[in-house]
């Protein structure tokens, strides 16, 4: 049983070995044949998880990508008091979007390890894309608390400090806002100005030798619309900083 069980380590590494190095029909014989000897091993369980996520990527595949997701919720149940593979798995339901699994994760991470700063930073971002601003703050107060180091803490407090202001300043709101919004506009523009930038160059290259006014005319063009992309790059640069709004009393 422990020679099997030794066995089935040394394929579960080799298994993801092959994943990343994108051999995945290699990858998932090794998976299989690990499972059959440890069928209820949440870590195993785990990375089959990503395994089958890879599958589905590289197949648009929606019935791999439900299977994976099933394979993470197993991985759950069966993680009993393992926090550091809870905190895992809940990044991963994070990232697929499946937010509400993943703060009930996060928060059992939690309850086995009360200072776990990850939980907490998952919590307040799972919060943010929700926009529950004030459980946005209080989980970044946490994870400020049980930073592990000084640059951390900073990043988690300044974090709190600004969606506290964002719940309680309608002002502020209000300028952050119209700032979010010029950025999103000024990165459309960037990037429809690309696009021009990119197709105005094939064209001059392709008509180079062909038809002259046709290539300077796709040059100029090409030309105008690089400058635009380079102004709006550095305009959304300046923009992405916070609001330094100040309210008058």
């Amino acid at each position: 049983m422990a020679a099997d069980q030794e066995r089935a380590k040394h394929l579960q590494f080799a298994a993801n070995e092959l994943r990343i190095a994108g051999r995945l029909r290699e990858s998932g014989e090794a998976f299989r044949r690990a499972l059959l000897a440890m069928p209820k091993d949440a870590t195993l369980i785990y990375d089959f998880a990503r395994y089958l996520f890879s599958e589905a990527g590289a197949h648009n595949n929606a019935a791999l990508l439900a299977r994976s997701n099933a394979a993470l919720r197993l991985a759950a149940r069966r993680a009993d008091q393992d926090s550091h593979l809870l905190l895992r798995i809940g990044e991963s339901l994070a990232e697929r979007g499946q937010l509400r699994l993943a703060a009930r994760v996060f928060k059992r991470a939690l309850d086995i390890e009360p200072d776990t700063f990850r939980a907490s930073m998952g919590l307040a971002e799972i919060a943010l894309r929700s926009a529950k601003l004030a459980h946005v703050v209080h989980h970044y107060c946490a994870a400020a608390r049980t930073a592990p180091d000084a640059a951390l803490n900073r990043f988690a407090q300044r974090e709190a400090d600004y969606y506290e202001r964002l719940n309680s300043d309608d002002d502020y709101l209000e300028v952050e806002v119209k700032r979010i919004s010029r950025l999103q506009n000024l990165q459309q523009m960037g990037r429809m100005a690309a696009r021009v930038t990119l197709a105005a160059t094939a064209c001059a290259a392709g008509f180079l030798f062909v038809e002259e006014t046709i290539a300077a005319a796709a040059g100029s063009l090409a030309a105008a619309a690089s400058g635009a992309w380079i102004g709006v790059t550095v305009v959304s640069k300046l923009l992405m900083n916070r609001s330094k709004f100040r309210i008058e009393s």
